[in-house]
């Protein structure tokens, strides 16, 4: 490309930026390209494309030193005069006081501030924003702070509970502890309360003959009647003599204290149980300790192991059956 075909590019150029100034003047919108057009038309008339008109314009006057003829023939000074003036009018369309370049400064002047604001504003929102992030985390970690402060103190008070519940179970068991130690304790003086007595019941006549005669003194007393008395030492005399007809036969020597014939004919009586104790039947406590009862036990010496005690036995006990058969 020839360099006048490139100083009227660049005229061209200039040009269509320097059109780009002046609409951008009369727009109220303004973009980014105004401050980029005015730059770009100061640059090129301060640096190559200023340099190359000068040039031109420089030729415009020269001759040839041969012929002495105008270096430019006149086609070619009108196409380089007009493209002079081309450039002139958008150089002074810039000029320093020219009204273009004052407005197009003013505008970028605007331009410059208002993206400083909205930069401004921007960092004031970016920063806004991450102080509330930063307040919102912090809310965040002092809300599970708090959940988690209120579910220990939940645990806490719930071990508390628990605790609680443990020594109350503890207190109630050791409660019941003592009260069973206590009626157990109670069972076992009233059980010795009771063997005492049947102690001191089975003491309370003496064994054989004369125990027997005052037993029989205390029935007939306590019977009201001839009859009744009759009738009860009959059945006195049953119980005697079963034993002496078999002596072997325990069930003889056993006695329910609950019998319903025995507590009838004999057993209600006054004298009735101290008639078994002088024949040798003793007063004891059986069954289980849920269900004791009391019977008399007419124990019979071991034959084997010592036949005088067996033989004194079994004589005294006909000698009371005599005496019985004899009251009648």
């Amino acid at each position: 490309m020839s360099e006048f075909r490139q100083a009227t590019a660049d005229v061209e150029a200039l040009q269509a930026r320097l059109g780009q100034l002046q609409q951008a003047i009369t727009d109220s919108a303004v973009d980014a390209t105004l401050a980029e057009s005015f730059s770009y038309i100061l640059a090129a008339i301060d640096g190559d494309a200023n340099n190359t008109m000068e040039k031109f314009r420089a030729r415009c006057t020269m001759v040839d030193p041969v012929t002495n003829q105008p270096r430019f023939g006149p086609k070619m000074l009108a196409k380089v005069q007009d493209l002079l003036r081309r450039y002139d009018d958008v150089k002074l369309s810039v000029a320093e006081d020219a009204p273009l370049r004052l407005q197009v400064e003013a505008k970028i002047n605007q331009v410059t501030q208002e993206e400083a604001t909205r930069k401004g504003v921007e960092a004031l929102k970016e920063r806004e924003a991450r102080e509330a992030q930063h307040a919102a985390e912090i809310a965040k970690d002092q809300e599970l702070q708090k959940l988690q402060q209120e579910a220990q103190e939940l645990e806490a008070e719930r071990q508390r509970e628990k605790s609680l519940r443990i020594e109350a179970l503890s207190a109630a068991a050791q409660k019941i502890r003592e009260q069973r130690e206590k009626e157990r304790a109670e069972e076992e003086r009233q059980k010795r309360l009771e063997e005492e007595e049947r102690e001191r019941f089975n003491a309370s006549i003496p064994h054989g003959k004369e125990g027997l005669e005052r037993a029989i003194a205390m029935l007939r007393e306590s019977t009201g009647s001839e009859a009744v008395f009759r009738q009860s030492l009959l059945k006195l005399l049953a119980v005697v003599s079963n034993i002496v007809s078999s002596p072997e036969n325990a069930a003889f020597r056993h006695i329910p204290k609950d019998n319903s014939h025995f507590h009838t004919d004999l057993g209600q009586y006054v004298g009735g149980h101290h008639c078994l104790l002088a024949l040798g039947f003793k007063e004891l406590q059986q069954g289980d300790e849920a269900q004791p009862k009391a019977v008399f036990i007419l124990e019979e010496p071991d034959l084997s192991e010592d036949l005088d005690a067996w033989s004194n036995w079994f004589d005294e006990l006909k000698e009371m059956q005599s005496l019985v058969e004899s009251k009648l």
